[in-house]
């Protein structure tokens, strides 16, 4: 057979349950509070940074169109493609006030 506690062990149980479920609903209800607020902060930032960067598009853009669409811009992507070269080809030197490497 079951023994059966005394009603006051009972009693203190039944609350100690209380208090945890209600302990629990509201951790949850915090935890789910902050995760929209930092899902809403962290959205917010990525707008602002695309913003940003489509004004810096548009500056370039702008600037391109000013400039006819040449420019150190050119020079830099070009530069850019022969390091890559440069660097399978294990070239280490620069011509001085070249574009072009020394083989």
């Amino acid at each position: 057979m079951k023994k059966i506690p005394p009603l006051p062990s009972l009693l203190s149980l039944n609350l100690q349950t209380e208090q945890v479920e209600r302990n629990y609903i509201k951790e949850k209800k915090a935890a789910v509070k902050e995760f929209d607020d930092k899902k809403v902060e962290l959205k917010e930032n990525l707008i602002a940074e695309l913003e940003e960067k489509k004004k810096m598009i548009e500056n370039e853009k702008l600037t391109m169109e000013l400039t006819g669409g040449k420019g150190d811009r050119t020079r830099l992507l070009f530069r850019d493609l022969l390091s890559g070269r440069d660097r399978k080809l294990g070239i280490k030197k620069y011509v001085s006030g070249s574009e072009r490497f020394s083989l």
